[in-house]
C-alpha cells in the first residue's frame, strides 16, 4: 500500500507547536509558576486555532515534559515491537 503525505508526528499535532524563544517581557512558566524575566530563554506551545503567543515553560519544566514525553515513546515502541 502506498503512503500518503509526509509521516505524521504525535508531536505537535493537536498539543500544540513548539518553538523556543527569548521572552520579550517578563513571563511565568506555567507548570512551576518561576518567573521568567524579559531576555530569558524559554519555550512556548502554542495550540491550533487559538490567539496569542501560547504557553510558556521555563526550560528546566520542558526538560522534563521532553523526558517524560521519551518514557512514554519508549514504552510504545515496546508494544509496537511485541506486536509482531
Amino acid at each position: 500500500m502506498a503512503k500518503r503525505g509526509p509521516t505524521p508526528s504525535l508531536i505537535g499535532s493537536t498539543h500544540g507547536t513548539v518553538s523556543f524563544h527569548v521572552a520579550l517581557k517578563k513571563s511565568e512558566c506555567r507548570r512551576c509558576n518561576a518567573n521568567m524575566p524579559m531576555g530569558t530563554r524559554c519555550v512556548r506551545v502554542k495550540k491550533p486555532g487559538t490567539m496569542g503567543p501560547g504557553t510558556a515553560y521555563c526550560t528546566d519544566c520542558f526538560s522534563e515534559v521532553l523526558d517524560q514525553t521519551q518514557r512514554k515513546l519508549d514504552d510504545l515502541r515496546v508494544e509496537l515491537e511485541s506486536a509482531h
